[in-house]
């Protein structure tokens, strides 16, 4: 039996953006019981897809296909899902994501990463590491709004599904320091979204956030997960000469849902421009000091109030 037709194609897409080359060259070996002798990793790729009885055993059953490799390849493909899930619900996101059949495997076909069963529970989360995924993502993904060329990122992938139905987003905008602030406020996923992507693509806005020291996350016992970000604004095209205008704070509310993905819930973003005259310094840049404890605790209140699970006849 071979891999064919679309889960071919999925599965070849997979293999080829593993992170670690050497991965490839152990599964063909290992599917071609170290009797195939392969040289490229084109014709590893080749071997694996021939010889693996089904997409299901070759995503499930490979030790060298972690729940990693499976995280960051959908990563890549604009989904966001929780770092929190095990193997084989990221397996279940990854197929619904390709539009296969994920009910074509059985528990046994599992191998974790750690050979932890499916009954254990998840390992526990980095919120820290989870922040800087999340803002890594997600500004990739909002940059190639404005330049499509952005190597890794597939079009069309900043889109309404990854803000909840009833989101809000609070925008403030200060063209030059001492001018005053406008303020905006937007409500709905798809109103959110629209709101982002008319300011960016009308000024050519791209977003670098400060991944080292720019980023605080914190997380309450319902789930919500509150990260703010600190970077700078430039304007054109993705290279060395895009021109720095502006710096950025922008905080977001995460809450998950039950098909384990994390969706935008609230968000503030507050853009500052600035001129530099001749012989004056930087202008004093945002700073991690926002209160995220209230503002977490903010969002349960606001989540709590305007959607009662319970309905008073």
């Amino acid at each position: 039996m071979v891999i064919t037709g679309k889960a071919r194609e999925c599965c070849k897409d997979f293999l080829e953006n593993l992170d670690d080359e050497f991965s490839v060259f152990e599964i063909a070996k290992t599917v071609g019981n170290s009797l195939v002798n392969v040289t490229t990793t084109e014709s590893a790729v080749q071997t694996i897809l021939d010889l693996s009885g089904n997409y299901w055993e070759l995503l499930l059953s490979r030790k060298r296909i972690t729940k990693q490799s499976i995280f960051r390849y959908l990563q890549r493909k604009g989904q966001l899902v929780s770092p929190a899930l095990c193997k084989a619900s990221l397996y279940k996101e990854l197929i619904h994501f390709w539009g296969l059949d994920s009910t074509q495997y059985s528990a046994g076909d599992i191998i974790e990463d750690n050979r932890v069963s499916l009954s254990h529970s998840p390992p526990t989360v980095d919120y820290d590491v989870f922040g800087r995924q999340f803002v890594s993502w997600f500004y990739q993904m909002q940059n190639s709004v404005v330049s499509p060329s952005i190597e890794g990122t597939p079009n069309n992938q900043f889109v309404s599904q990854h803000f909840w139905n009833e989101s809000s987003l609070e925008l403030s905008v200060e063209n030059q320091p001492g001018e005053g602030a406008s303020f905006e406020r937007f409500a709905g996923g798809e109103n959110c979204i629209e709101a982002i992507k008319g300011l960016i693509v009308k000024e050519q806005l791209l977003f670098n956030p400060n991944l080292v020291g720019g980023i605080r996350s914190i997380t309450s016992p319902y789930g919500l997960v509150m990260i703010q970000c600190c970077g700078t604004v430039h304007r054109g095209q993705v290279s060395q000469s895009a021109d720095c205008v502006g710096v950025f704070d922008q905080r977001f509310g995460l809450a998950r849902g039950l098909d384990g993905n994390y969706r935008v819930k609230v968000s503030h973003l507050a853009l500052r421009g600035f001129c530099i005259p001749q012989g004056q310094g930087m202008p004093e840049l945002p700073s991690i000091t926002a209160d995220l404890d209230k503002e977490l605790l903010q969002l349960a209140v606001s989540i709590t109030n305007t959607n009662s699970p319970v309905t008073n006849e």
